[in-house]
């Protein structure tokens, strides 16, 4: 009943002895909603930080915070969006065909926290010819359907067997109850935030399957170095 909603940490950031979140270790999925109160009064905005699947830290390849709400102001819910992206060093993906994402970045110099336009989206069955971005990603129907079967195949991901032979999914650790609602009666005809922010994660995800987890260790060795051997 209260839009302002709040932010939900299920997991805090995993910090290396210096103190520092890891590089790509944390990615943000977002779904935003319009500008208008009449566009849609019923659509929330709606975010999930997803833990990247990574060799430190784990448990890994889940949800660890969210963030859904529609406060009085698309600013309020930026601020609270780029804070978290912030706190555990993350970039963000998300639907750029409406929402201020992309202008609240620039006039707060948060660029750097946007991921660029998806390149596998160039693929033939996947690219949009009449939209072009340089953030986020444009949802097309056919992305939508490819989405699916990218939620699908992550929710019947097997993560672990317990002794009594019972499969652990991907889906048993989902602790966001409205998105498990969501994902149930999920239908091309209704209204679905959190499935389409967790759809936009799946791209995301993908996006960044090639890049490595980093610990930032390299470059606080290399300036202890020329710091302890200067002229």
């Amino acid at each position: 009943d209260n839009l302002e909603g709040g932010v939900t940490i299920y997991e805090p950031p995993y910090k290396t002895i210096d103190q520092q979140v890891p590089v790509n270790m944390y990615i943000i999925c977002h779904d935003p909603y319009a500008q208008s109160q009449s566009a849609d009064s019923s659509s929330l905005g709606s975010a999930y930080v997803i833990k990247r699947v990574n060799n430190i830290s784990s448990p890994d390849d889940m949800i660890v915070a969210s963030y859904v709400a529609r406060p009085h102001s698309q600013d309020e819910f930026n601020k609270n969006l780029f804070m978290l992206a912030d706190y555990y060093n993350a970039r963000i993906g998300f639907e750029n065909d409406r929402g201020e994402v992309i202008a609240y970045a620039r006039r707060h110099r948060k660029l750097h926290r946007l991921q660029e336009e998806f390149e596998m989206l160039d693929k033939k069955d996947l690219r949009s010819k009449k939209v072009k971005r340089q953030y986020g990603m444009h949802m097309t129907e056919a992305r939508k359907r490819q989405g699916e079967i990218y939620i699908r195949d992550w929710l019947n991901t097997i993560r672990s067997t317990n002794e009594d032979g019972t499969q652990v999914l991907n889906m048993h650790k989902i602790y966001d109850l409205a998105l498990l609602q969501e994902l149930i009666k999920f239908n091309h005809k209704g209204n679905f935030d959190r499935a389409m922010s967790l759809m936009v994660g799946m791209y995301h995800t993908r996006e960044m399957y090639n890049s490595e987890v980093k610990e930032i260790l390299e470059d606080n060795a290399s300036a202890e170095w020329f710091d302890n051997n200067r002229y």
